[in-house]
């Protein structure tokens, strides 16, 4: 796509998980090229197909004969790539067309998802499924994803994807800070009879509602605080401090007078508050898999299978995948993960009301939620 100045400002604005303050009568604009980095990523859920599929299983499981433990490992391996390279490979396409003119960007585009729709066809040939069930599947599966960019969705997915990578420097502070004083409390509870129990008498499926949930009070524990931040932003950014804001961007240029009247509002509201709030779990998130693997590691080495066999009346039972059994059980992993979803909304509730943590965690979300604003009085001058 050759960028006018209108795209450039659109593309940044998407960038930053604002799709929604991109004009309504602007969001179909190029949707095929913005679309074929979703649609690469669908060749990604066609490989994990094929890995999750029982022949490729079997073939692990072959292998598994002469690899001995290794196998493992060659699975967890298997499916890193198979994650990793459509992401790539989906940034690449993504980088390209913002560089390719509108027919040579839109010819790539369109051939990538007949591209898809063909592979989804020769692999239900080569496993017996039913070839129109498949071709109706791949063909939907592309809609949902030109609506998801159309809507502004994977604006704010990609967007949160990207924020989780580049938090994980705040991975130190955590350690420094945060995890010190919670973890103390999380492994008293690590080491009872109760929390173990209870994490294996629950289930898959009932420590994901019970995850859901505390998200949930997580979430509207953070919403009248982010309320509060937009309002503030509103009412005390100085034009001086908008243009600081917008500096190296493509608004840079533009008024940044105060727009009298023209607070942000609907869809452009909503979307703000998501960012915030999306970010703030994406910390809340990566602090539970920092204890998890903590707590992870402690129990592998302190509880020993008797200790286990007795407080839970069975074995530990080696987490399955591909038929190769992985160096964690299911037990020890859900009692890990149980407390640190309990860790982690200390931890949210801890930034919203500790000062330090505050100054560490979520005043540097709010900076967002500042630029927002900027590029909102921007576009409205």
């Amino acid at each position: 796509m050759a960028l006018s100045r209108t795209d450039l400002v659109d593309t940044w604005l998407r960038a930053q998980g604002l799709p929604y303050l991109v004009p309504r009568e602007r969001r179909a604009h190029d949707l095929l090229q913005r679309a074929a980095p979703a649609t690469v990523l669908l060749f990604g859920v066609l490989v994990l197909g094929v890995l999750g599929g029982p022949s490729l299983a079997a073939a692990v499981d072959r292998a598994g004969d002469p690899l001995g433990a290794a196998s493992g490992s060659l699975v967890l391996v298997v499916l890193a790539v198979a994650i990793v390279v459509p992401v790539v490979v989906a940034a690449w396409v993504h980088r390209r067309m913002r560089e390719w003119s509108d027919p040579r960007g839109r010819s790539v585009a369109l051939g990538l998802a007949v591209a898809y729709a063909v592979c989804a066809a020769v692999l239900a040939l080569l496993t017996d499924e039913g070839l129109a069930l498949v071709i109706a599947e791949a063909v939907g599966l592309l809609v949902v994803a030109h609506l998801a960019v159309w809507s502004g969705l994977a604006s704010v997915v990609a967007w949160a994807a990207r924020w989780a990578w580049q938090s994980v420097g705040a991975l130190q502070n955590m350690a420094s800070r945060a995890l010190p004083v919670i973890l103390v409390l999380v492994v008293f509870a690590f080491f009872s009879t109760e929390a173990w129990q209870i994490a294996d008498s629950m289930g898959s499926r009932r420590q994901w509602a019970l995850t859901a949930l505390i998200a949930l009070i997580a979430i509207l524990a953070m919403l009248p605080v982010a309320r509060g931040e937009l309002s503030t932003a509103h009412r005390d950014l100085t034009p001086d401090q908008v243009h600081a804001l917008l500096v190296g961007t493509p608004l840079e240029d533009a008024p940044t007078g105060t727009v009298s009247g023209q607070e942000l509002a609907g869809g452009g509201r909503l979307n703000v508050l998501a960012v915030l709030i999306v970010a703030h779990l994406i910390q809340a998130a990566m602090f539970t898999l920092v204890i998890a693997t903590l707590l992870v590691a402690i129990g592998r080495i302190a509880i020993t299978d008797a200790v286990v066999r007795t407080w839970l009346s069975h074995p530990r039972e080696p987490y399955q995948l591909l038929g190769q059994a992985l160096p964690v059980d299911q037990q020890t992993v859900r009692t890990a993960l149980l407390l640190g979803v309990i860790g982690a909304l200390s931890f949210v509730l801890s930034s919203l009301s500790d000062a330090s943590y505050r100054s560490l965690f979520f005043d540097p979300l709010v900076e967002r939620v500042k630029v927002a604003v900027a590029a909102h009085r921007a576009l409205a001058g």
